[in-house]
């Protein structure tokens, strides 16, 4: 829900600036218009936010275009700013780290082995947080000997990894005791241990 929030508001800012630039006939505007716009973007904006407000706008009039509203989109031969990411913002335990987090879960309980199995999950398989608490009892799974996990990750794109042996001790201890293998296309974080 966040990008269409965000990609609403790149939007309604562009609405106003046209407006402010007398282009009131959505007609009227031209790929000069989007790339000054663009340009002055790039005077008080990161490069990722104009790329965002660039993908909203071109979006707009690709879907003007579709409803033959507009004959062309004039964002569509704008370029936007470069920017490439050479390495994550995302900071990663070390072995350590992971080892003394996962071994001061309380496994006495649900819902620490829940934790416990939510946490080694991410760290296990680098999935995001988003991708983990989505999973379904029937996402981990075992193939001859071997336990996986599916996880869906953004832009919908399926992942299907293998557990490492603690990884899959972790699984299997929650699942026994939150009783859910019977659950089979239940949520993996069931509601009863939130």
């Amino acid at each position: 829900m966040a990008p269409r929030i965000g990609y609403l508001r790149a939007v309604l800012d562009f609405s106003a600036w046209c407006e402010a630039q007398n282009l009131t006939e959505i007609l009227n505007i031209e790929p000069l218009h989007v790339a000054a716009y663009i340009e002055m973007l790039g005077k008080r904006l990161a490069k990722p936010s104009v790329k965002q407000h660039l993908a909203a706008i071109r979006m707009l009039f690709d879907w003007l275009v579709v409803g033959q509203v507009i004959a062309t989109n004039p964002a569509a031969p704008v370029r936007g700013p470069k920017y490439t990411v050479r390495k994550g913002k995302t900071p990663v335990l070390a072995q350590e780290e992971a080892r003394e987090l996962l071994d001061s879960l309380d496994a006495s309980t649900v819902v620490g082995l829940r934790d416990r199995a939510v946490i080694a999950t991410m760290i296990y398989t680098f999935g995001r947080v988003g991708a983990v608490i989505k999973m379904r009892v029937e996402d981990y799974y075992t193939q001859g000997r071997r336990g996986l996990v599916r996880l869906y990750e953004k832009g919908g794109r399926r992942l299907e990894m293998p557990c490492s042996h603690n990884l899959e001790a972790y699984l299997d201890a929650y699942i026994c005791a939150a009783d859910l293998a019977s659950d089979y296309k239940g949520y993996l974080i069931s509601q009863h241990t939130r």
